[in-house]
């Protein structure tokens, strides 16, 4: 269990025009010991921000007729340095661009799962305590780019591309399925290029097409006259992915 003290000189704000979200989202934050403000309305969240310093904000993408990346600006524009997260439930690729080129540290669709919400919260604060020391990251810009072919399909592509996009940004292992010919490998083009490893190679494999025997050294490579046929050294595949992506 966290210590419930570690946390409490951090400040975060917490915007859901949703009073039953805006209670869980509050209350789970709290759990974790940070000092929590909670408000249902732009104005309210802005009467807050006068008063209290606030590290981190979590805001709703749509405040009934307002625009949560609206309230982000402003936001941002009375206290500089506040990190924020967006919510929401409208997971579509463009919107989460918008909020990310004008200043969201990340997003999180609703429902908010307790432990993925901690993590993201604990994330972002770290990320505007050491930015220094973090990797570079693809820009939102180049995440619009290698998605954009994706643009106009249904809403469960786009909630699968909001998922990519966040994929992206990790240098987590990502499984992709899916039958024959549903574009496995244009998704994992797509994420490579809206990654920090798109200027490093994509390898792909089809994995059927390689006879048993040869497996690994089509991964790993082989030395000459390691075996029968072995007539060169040959670099294996994950070799030549380098710093890229294997697929």
């Amino acid at each position: 269990m966290a210590d419930r003290g570690i946390h409490k000189n951090i400040k975060i704000l917490v915007v859901d025009d949703d009073p039953s979200l805006l209670k869980v989202v509050t209350m789970r934050i709290k759990s974790e010991g940070y000092t929590v403000q909670a408000a249902e309305s732009p104005r309210a969240a802005m009467a807050l921000a006068k008063k209290i310093p606030f590290d981190l904000a979590l805001i709703d993408l749509k405040l009934g007729h307002e625009s949560g990346i609206d309230l982000m600006e402003a936001l941002k524009q009375q206290l500089p340095d506040l990190t924020t997260i967006i919510l929401t439930a409208y997971g579509t690729i463009d919107s989460v661009v918008t909020a990310m080129q004008k200043g969201a540290q990340n997003y999180l669709t609703k429902p908010v799962a307790a432990k993925e919400l901690l993590a993201q919260v604990e994330t972002a604060l770290n990320l505007h305590k050491t930015p220094q020391a973090l990797p570079s990251m693809a820009t939102p810009t180049d995440q619009a780019d290698a998605f954009a072919r994706f643009r106009n399909h249904s809403r469960q592509i786009q909630d699968l591309i909001s998922v990519a996009a966040k994929v992206a940004q990790t240098d987590a292992p990502c499984l992709i399925s899916g039958e024959s010919g549903t574009g496995k490998e244009v998704l994992a083009q797509a994420i490579h290029q809206a990654s920090e490893r798109k200027e490093a190679a994509f390898v792909p494999l089809n994995c059927a097409a390689v006879p048993g025997g040869l497996f690994e050294s089509e991964l790993f490579g082989h030395m000459k006259g390691a075996f029968t046929g072995a007539n060169q050294n040959r670099e294996g595949l994950m070799s030549k992915a380098g710093e890229g992506t294997f697929f």
